[in-house]
């Protein structure tokens, strides 16, 4: 699942372990341990905090995409909009 690589991947890129991250959310590591092995999504409120902890939105999260993917996506978009406008004209 998605949700749990872009949380893996974000505790490597930012040196927390997952010990510290459960005392963050004040749970048992043992509870993140399961969630990662079973593959099931946390509760939403704490979905909210890991993406806090993180500083990225929980759609990050579940997406995987970054800020610069999104724009790159958004920019690629606009100019398709527009070389539609153009053809349409």
């Amino acid at each position: 699942m998605m949700f749990w690589n872009t949380v893996k991947k974000l505790m490597k890129d930012n040196h927390i372990q997952q010990k510290e991250l459960a005392e963050k959310l004040e749970i048992p590591a043992a509870t993140i341990t399961n969630w990662i092995y079973k593959d099931i999504l946390p509760d939403v409120s704490i979905a909210y905090k890991i993406a806090g902890i993180f500083g990225v939105s929980v759609e990050m999260l579940m997406t995987g995409d970054t800020k610069e993917t999104l724009e790159s996506e958004n920019a690629h978009l606009r100019r398709l909009i527009e070389i539609v406008r153009l053809a349409v004209n």
